[in-house]
């Protein structure tokens, strides 16, 4: 069968929370995110964690010579590294005769769901209910993050080519403050150069972000707070108490 792909990107990116995307699929496929059917961007194949391994691994017998169950096939997966993202990634990737080998973060990019999750951007297939995607629809922010960045952009642009008659946020301390103009009040460098550096994956301007880092000695500790861009798809934490934190 040939599958017909698509190669351009025809409706606006929907972009939801965490804990709404997993709210609205609960409601449509139950708790069990194994059984959650996504649907490809490029072809249309749909595709559920649990189809897929069976698909994978329909060709293996048991000790009877019967099909794997799928807890059977789950104890041989245990303690392996994931090497699927059943919303990340078409099944064909790694089962031929399902589905085509578009992947989420490719040269092409197809994906009509960004999940927002504490500051990540999860490029995610839709479901492939149209109803829970019309659920999900009620939760989606893209418009408000829109307003939060043109009303940056506009900021960036009243000050033309001078840092100091850009307006910072009452959010942003001094030492942010310097780290941004280390990069960028120099060769002639704007604020506008600075908006437009940011990448599509970076948390929103100001969003509420949190992020695991670890110290020399191997210790890990959370970090929470408010989202800058600073260079090349890097950025700062501001916490509640005013440092900074660079990630």
């Amino acid at each position: 069968m040939v599958v017909e792909e698509k190669t351009t990107q025809t409706s606006k990116v929907l972009m939801v929370h965490k804990k709404d995307w997993k709210k609205v699929g609960e409601e449509f496929y139950g708790k069990d995110m194994m059984n959650w059917e996504l649907k490809c961007p490029s072809c249309g194949h749909v595709q559920s964690e649990i189809s897929l391994l069976k698909h994978h691994f329909k060709n293996e017998r048991d000790g009877n010579g019967k099909e794997l169950t799928i807890e059977e096939i789950l104890k041989r997966l245990k303690g392996k590294e994931k090497w699927f993202y059943i919303s990340y990634e078409c099944e064909g990737r790694v089962n031929k005769g399902y589905g085509c080998h578009y992947v989420n973060g490719g040269f092409i990019q197809l994906h009509e769901l960004l999940v927002m999750d504490e500051g990540y951007r999860r490029r995610t297939f839709l479901f492939a209910n149209d109803e829970a995607n019309k659920k999900l629809r009620e939760f989606d922010v893209y418009d408000e993050v829109e307003r939060i960045m043109e009303e940056l952009k506009k900021r960036c642009e009243d000050a033309g080519n001078n840092w100091d008659d850009f307006a910072w946020d009452n959010w942003i301390p001094e030492k942010a403050k310097e780290s941004i103009l280390r990069s960028w009040n120099i060769w002639e460098r704007t604020p506008m150069s600075w908006f437009k550096n940011r990448r599509e994956y970076e948390p929103t301007h100001g969003e509420r972000v949190k992020r695991t880092k670890t110290t020399y000695d191997k210790k890990e500790y959370v970090i929470e707070g408010r989202y800058l861009h600073r260079l090349n798809g890097c950025g700062l934490i501001i916490t509640d108490e005013g440092e900074v934190e660079h990630v």
